[in-house]
């Protein structure tokens, strides 16, 4: 799994089926980190935060070594959206968790796949799964669609 997290610095993420994620600046190896026991299969990031996720339901913060088991198997998608990070897995769970609360608490919302919404953020956003799709909608302004 490779994925561009920082275009301004030409960073390039890299990650194995060891569980070791490779950090690469300008082509050239930077940082090398073992923070899973098998397959990293998803990755988010933005200029701050790297977060991995893999088979082992445990997702880790690449910065910080935090870590955190919120599904019950396999984690395959990830995406940080609004602060949030939001993780997808075999279980069919949606999880979301504030990036400041990332590691310091169990707490997650948990969103199912069942075409059923959820308000959040004490009556902010909308959330739901519809037709394999995630949608956000910002009951303050228009709702963005994330594929």
């Amino acid at each position: 799994m490779t994925k561009p997290y920082s275009s301004r610095d030409n960073r390039l993420l890299a990650a194995d089926s060891t569980g070791t994620a490779h950090i690469f600046t300008d082509g050239q190896l930077e940082i090398t980190r073992k923070t899973h026991k098998a397959d990293i299969l998803t990755a988010a990031a933005d200029e701050h935060n790297i977060y991995l996720s893999g088979v082992d339901h445990k997702t880790v913060e690449f910065n910080l070594g935090t870590s955190m088991r919120t599904h019950s198997h396999d984690v395959r998608a990830s995406l940080l959206y609004q602060n949030q990070l939001i993780t997808g897995g075999v279980d069919s769970n949606l999880h979301i968790v504030q990036k400041a609360d990332f590691g310091k608490t169990r707490k997650t919302k948990r969103i199912s796949q069942n075409g059923s919404a959820q308000i959040l953020d004490n009556g902010k956003w909308v959330i739901s799964c519809r037709n394999n799709q995630l949608w956000i909608q910002e009951l303050q302004s228009g709702g963005k669609r994330l594929p």
